[in-house]
């Protein structure tokens, strides 16, 4: 089960703003691939649980997408058309609108029936050309034998005040193979490819709680500067072009990189 975390359960010792790296997308032909599933480490089945149980994950990152218009570009991409139970989409991107207002989207499905956890901030959330830090928090709560879902986003550690839709995944352990990309997608046709920098891409099936401070701390300093992340994280992929790697305790397998460069600047700047 996985551990929910609210204050005043832990106490943060104080602000630890670290210097970081950062890895940049071209937009047309730059990815890093995987050949497992980076949504593999967790899942949404209430399975098991009894009334009062819950689970979540919290996800951090650092993004400075470029601008476009009517347009949507990945992040994170993980896409099967046919799985034991139907399909898996799973995705991180931003979505722009007409008028070039940008916002993130998170989104795990993992059966043909139509059951999904997604979550979207606002338009006009995400500033292009500029670092914007996103933290999302995604509890399930079994509330009289049904899954309730809750959803909290902050962007550079403000309230986005995020859209959810919510529903039970079919399984709790989602099918591990299938190559998940950064910075496109690909099902046979790449597409949406990425044009921005990355940077600190933190996962883990621990939730904590948005509302507070000190949880917030532990991902933005108030300087809204990166900092030291909680250990033992599914996935932490960090570092320079050169160095880029995840540091999680989940296995994606061997890397590559195409076309990646490093950023000319980082959040830490």
């Amino acid at each position: 089960m996985s551990l929910i975390l609210k204050s005043p359960d832990l106490a943060l010792l104080g602000e630890n703003e670290i210097t970081v790296d950062a890895i940049e997308f071209n937009g047309t032909s730059s990815f890093v691939s995987y050949p497992n599933n980076l949504f593999g480490g967790w899942g949404w089945s209430s399975t098991g649980m009894s009334n009062g149980d819950s689970k979540g994950i919290t996800v951090s990152l650092w993004i400075k997408p470029a601008g476009f218009t009517s347009d949507t570009r990945n992040i994170v991409n993980h896409f099967k058309t046919s799985t034991s139970y139907g399909r898996e989409n799973n995705y991180l991107r931003i979505n722009y609108d007409a008028s070039g207002n940008a916002r993130f989207l998170f989104n795990q499905n993992q059966d043909s029936g139509g059951n999904v956890v997604s979550v979207n901030s606002q338009y006009g959330d995400i500033t292009v050309n500029s670092w914007n830090h996103v933290l999302l928090a995604i509890k399930m709560t079994m509330v009289s034998g049904s899954p309730v879902f809750e959803a909290k986003m902050r962007i550079n550690d403000s309230n986005s005040g995020p859209s959810s839709t919510m529903g039970e995944l079919v399984t709790n352990s989602p099918d591990n193979d299938g190559t998940t990309f950064l910075g496109k997608f690909d099902e046979g046709t790449p597409s949406g490819f990425y044009d921005g920098c990355l940077a600190e891409l933190w996962i883990t099936d621990t939730y904590y709680d948005l509302d507070s401070e000190s949880n917030r701390r532990r991902f933005i300093s108030s300087n809204n500067k990166p900092v030291q992340l909680p250990a033992s994280p599914l996935i932490y992929l960090n570092g320079s072009s050169s160095t880029w790697t995840n540091s999680g305790t989940y296995a994606l397998g061997t890397q590559t990189l195409t076309s990646i460069t490093n950023c000319a600047d980082s959040p830490s700047d």
